[in-house]
């Protein structure tokens, strides 16, 4: 089930320039601590999509030249809301939530980190110092030798 919803958010949004990894609520929540949680059941089915730089021409130019917009605000959010939001109609029987990486909440804090759900789900790697094994920086850190 998950490889066909997976499949179809793909088939729908990659010929549009989008890229759409899956992954699991749970996976997102367990590397974050419980204010940043998603709040939403473990098993829960998410994407994060991420553009690619062919989404300028096969989504952007057409959604601008067909004046969707009466207003122009912003022209690449806009864009992207409107292709992400057609996908509810691609599965009119799910709940849909869609998130965007510019919504916060009333607290100030983002609805979600895109950053963590890219690295969770596959599309990007977060490195940590840590993970480099031959540190070519050594102990200094930034602005140590500096008075203030």
């Amino acid at each position: 089930m998950e490889r066909r919803v997976a499949e179809r958010v793909r088939g729908a949004l990659g010929p549009l320039g989008f890229e759409a990894h899956a992954f699991k609520v749970g996976w997102y929540n367990a590397v974050l601590q419980p204010a940043f949680h998603l709040p939403y059941p473990d098993d829960t089915l998410a994407f994060v999509v991420l553009s690619t730089p062919s989404m300028f021409d096969k989504a952007l130019k057409p959604f601008v030249n067909k004046e969707w917009l009466e207003i122009i605000r912003d022209p690449v959010d806009q864009c992207v809301s409107h292709h992400l939001s057609r996908m509810k109609e691609k599965f009119p029987d799910q709940r849909i939530d869609i998130i965007f990486d510019y919504e916060i909440l009333p607290s100030r804090k983002p609805k979600f980190l895109a950053q963590t759900a890219a690295h969770v789900a596959g599309a990007a790697y977060y490195y940590q110092r840590k993970d480099v094994k031959l540190d070519p920086w050594g102990k200094k850190l930034l602005g140590q030798d500096q008075t203030w």
